[in-house]
């Protein structure tokens, strides 16, 4: 971590007395915030926001977000996400850092009452603001419509202007239909304004692979081998969508299994947990299915296309030239 990544004390990196009051505050904030919420919930949050005001004391920023998250599960404050923006910030991730600010300030703008959040967002967000990279991507051809892929984000329009990134590396894919696809590799410091000029190359046409001649005599071979791939590719995809499923069930499970095991008689939560293992359970089972009938599907096809016959002939011949000069017999066959 760079040193230049911690706020300055004179900013709004609060520590001892006042950054304990602000946590008692923000606690007092919650509970005031929350008359509808179950009372063994908003005692859990509590619980959760003192266990992460301890672990962001001691230094332990990563920790202390996860409480936060578990905490903002139950009930969003402006507290709360000003204090995950903080320790966001303190680990150099200024980009979600400044998203938890936003979002408290959304709250503040629906009228939650965090008077202690009001006077400290805006210096902290200043701030992250000030210490995220800016990224420019200058297209020599601003008629196309460019596409970034970011990192393993998803893929988004290119911006006319800065786009916020954090300090380190990162791998940029830009893309444009009819063009090759760009990629650079870029390492940005803290603060850093980066240009990246990108020309685009047309792809490559190639020409229309040569169809392969098919008898009229044998309609049953590209019908199978046909069906032998429509079913590799409905396994695949019925497998790799399955996964999916599966891995995203697998998180809910960790995130409410979590929320459960602190707080066992939230109904709520082991709800969730259940249909989350529920679907987990389904989805799993429906990979097998999947990746089997693609594999079935596969072996089927490449039998059909090594082992059925496009055409086999025999010939018998009989040369007869002592008995009856050029006479020759010929019997064949076709299948």
């Amino acid at each position: 971590m760079r040193g230049s990544c911690v706020p300055p004390t004179h900013s709004f990196d609060l520590t001892g007395q006042l950054m304990r009051l602000l946590a008692m505050l923000s606690i007092l904030a919650f509970m005031a915030q929350s008359p509808s919420a179950h009372a063994q919930d908003i005692e859990r949050a509590r619980e959760l926001f003192q266990e992460a005001s301890t672990l962001r004391e001691a230094g332990l920023y990563d920790q202390a977000i996860v409480r936060l998250r578990q905490a903002i599960a139950i009930k969003d404050t402006p507290g709360l996400e000003y204090h995950a923006g903080f320790c966001e910030s303190k680990l150099g991730h200024y980009r979600l850092a400044i998203r938890y600010y936003e979002r408290a300030a959304t709250l503040l703008r629906g009228g939650a009452a965090a008077p202690d959040v009001i006077s400290l967002l805006p210096p902290a967000h200043e701030f992250a603001l000030a210490h995220a990279a800016k990224l420019r991507i200058a297209m020599s051809d601003t008629s196309q419509a460019a596409r970034l892929r970011l990192d393993d984000e998803a893929e988004q329009s290119i911006p006319e202007g800065d786009l916020l990134i954090d300090p380190g590396k990162h791998r940029l894919i830009i893309s444009v239909p009819g063009f090759k696809p760009e990629e650079r590799n870029i390492t940005v410091a803290d603060a850093e304004h980066l240009r990246v000029d990108v020309r685009m190359m047309p792809a490559e046409k190639h020409a229309p692979a040569p169809q392969a001649a098919t008898s009229a005599a044998f309609p049953w071979k590209t019908v199978s081998i046909g069906l032998g791939l429509g079913v590799t590719a409905a396994g695949l995809g019925l497998g790799i969508v399955s996964a999916t499923q599966r891995h995203d069930a697998q998180g809910r499970i960790d995130l409410y299994r979590g929320i459960v095991s602190t707080c066992p008689t939230c109904s709520g939560p082991q709800q969730q947990l259940n249909q989350a293992s529920n679907d987990k359970d389904s989805a799993t089972r429906w990979e097998t299915v999947g990746f089997v009938a693609a594999g079935v599907g596969g072996v089927a096809t490449i039998a059909f296309w090594s082992l059925w016959p496009s055409s086999r002939a025999m010939t018998v011949s009989i040369d007869s030239r002592r008995a009856m000069p050029s006479a020759r017999v010929t019997a064949a066959y076709e299948f």
